[in-house]
C-alpha cells in the first residue's frame, strides 16, 4: 500500500508540476532562430527573400511524466509600395504562426494563432530598424479526469472522488506582443546581423481554470541577437544568443555554427553548418543543419545538464525545424537594395 501511495503522491507531484510549470512559460525551442515569430514579431520579414516557410517540432522527456511535445508553423512575406516616385521602396511585412503543445498526465495543451505584421525604417542601403506586433487567440485546455490529487488517498483505498472542482477546462484569451529589431544585412556579402528585443503578452491576459484565484499570465520578455559573418568564399561563423525572462522563470541560450558552403553557385547552393548550443545551467545542445537552395533543415539533441538528470539521464530531447524561402526573379539589372531584401 505504501508502494502505492508513493505511485500516486509522485503522479500527482508531476501533474503540479505540469500544471503550474507550462501556464507559466510560453512556448520555447532550442533553435530559437528557426522559430523567429516565436522569438519576436519584429522578425518578420527579416530575411533575405520575398516568402518564408518553417515549421518546428520538438518532443522532451518522453521517459518521465512530464513528457511534452510541440508544433509550430509559420509563414511570412513582404508587401512592398512606393512611399513616393522619388525615394526608395518602403517595405511592410505580414506573418502568420501556428502554435501546439501537449504536456503531461493531464494532456495540458496550448493552440495558438497569430497574425504578425512590421515595417521597416531604413537607415543606410544595408540596415534599418523593424517594429513588429502580433495579436494572437489563444486555447489553454487540459483533461481534468486524468488528473489524481492527494485527497483521492484515503489510507484505505487507492482512489476515491475528488474534491477538487475545475468549472472549467478549457480557458480562451488573446494576446498583444511587439518588438523592435536591428537589422543589418550585407549586399556584397553573406553577412547579417538581426539584433532586438520584444515584449508578449502586453495585456496580461487572465489563464485561470478556477473561479477561485485570479491568475495573470506574465509578460515575457525577450533580448535575441543572431549573426552570420562571412569569413572566406566558403566558410561562414555564426552566433546566437536569446536571454528570456517570463515571471520567476529565465532562459539564456548562446550558440555558435560554421556553415561549410559546398556550392556557392546562384540557385545550386549546397551547405552544412555543424554548430553547438547552451541553455545555460540546463543542457547542452548539438545541431547539424543542411542548406539546399532555398531549403534550410536542421536537426537538434538537449543533453540535459542539470538537477533534473536525475530523471532523465541526460535525456532531454530531438528537435527538427525546416524552413524554404522563395524569392522572386528580379527582371531588372540593378534594383535598390534599400531594405528590399531584408
Amino acid at each position: 500500500m505504501n508502494k502505492l501511495y508513493r505511485k500516486i503522491t509522485c503522479l500527482a507531484a508531476a501533474a503540479l508540476f505540469v500544471c503550474v510549470g507550462l501556464r507559466a512559460q510560453d512556448i520555447h525551442y532550442s533553435q530559437f532562430s528557426n522559430s523567429p515569430l516565436n522569438v519576436s514579431p519584429a522578425l518578420t520579414g527579416a530575411f533575405d527573400g520575398d516568402t518564408r516557410f518553417g515549421a518546428n517540432y520538438r518532443s522532451q522527456w518522453r521517459n518521465v511524466p512530464v513528457n511534452y511535445q510541440q508544433f509550430t508553423g509559420f509563414t511570412d512575406m513582404k508587401f512592398v509600395r512606393k512611399k513616393l516616385e522619388d525615394q526608395p521602396l518602403t517595405p511592410w511585412s505580414g506573418g502568420l504562426l501556428f502554435d501546439y503543445d501537449r504536456a503531461g498526465d493531464s494532456k495540458m495543451n496550448l493552440l495558438q494563432l497569430g497574425v504578425s505584421g512590421s515595417y521597416t525604417l531604413g537607415i543606410t542601403e544595408q540596415s534599418g530598424f523593424i517594429i513588429g506586433g502580433m495579436l494572437s487567440g489563444v486555447q489553454r485546455a487540459f483533461d481534468s479526469g486524468l488528473i489524481f490529487f492527494g485527497d483521492q488517498y484515503n489510507g484505505k483505498d487507492p482512489i476515491t472522488e475528488t474534491e477538487e472542482e475545475f468549472p472549467d477546462d478549457s480557458k480562451i484569451y488573446a494576446s498583444a506582443d511587439l518588438g523592435l529589431t536591428y537589422r543589418f544585412q550585407s549586399t556584397e556579402k553573406r553577412s547579417e546581423l538581426n539584433i532586438g528585443a520584444a515584449a508578449f503578452h502586453l495585456n496580461r491576459p487572465k489563464r485561470n481554470f478556477t473561479n477561485e484565484i485570479e491568475s495573470r499570465l506574465p509578460r515575457r520578455y525577450s533580448l535575441y541577437g543572431i549573426g552570420t559573418l562571412q569569413l572566406t568564399d566558403n566558410l561562414d561563423l555564426v552566433l546566437e544568443a536569446n536571454h528570456q525572462i517570463q515571471g520567476p522563470h529565465t532562459e539564456t541560450i548562446v550558440g555558435a555554427g560554421i556553415p561549410i558552403h559546398l556550392r556557392t553557385s546562384r540557385t545550386k547552393e549546397i551547405a552544412v553548418q555543424p554548430g553547438i548550443q547552451w541553455r545555460i545551467d540546463d543542457a547542452v545542445i548539438p545541431y547539424a543543419s543542411i542548406l539546399y537552395k532555398q531549403w534550410k533543415g536542421t536537426v537538434s539533441y538537449d543533453i540535459n545538464t542539470s538537477e533534473f538528470t536525475q530523471a532523465t539521464n541526460g535525456r532531454g530531447g530531438p528537435e527538427l525545424s525546416l524552413i524554404y524561402i522563395f524569392k522572386r526573379p528580379r527582371e531588372l539589372p540593378f534594383c535598390p537594395p534599400y531594405l528590399l531584401y531584408l
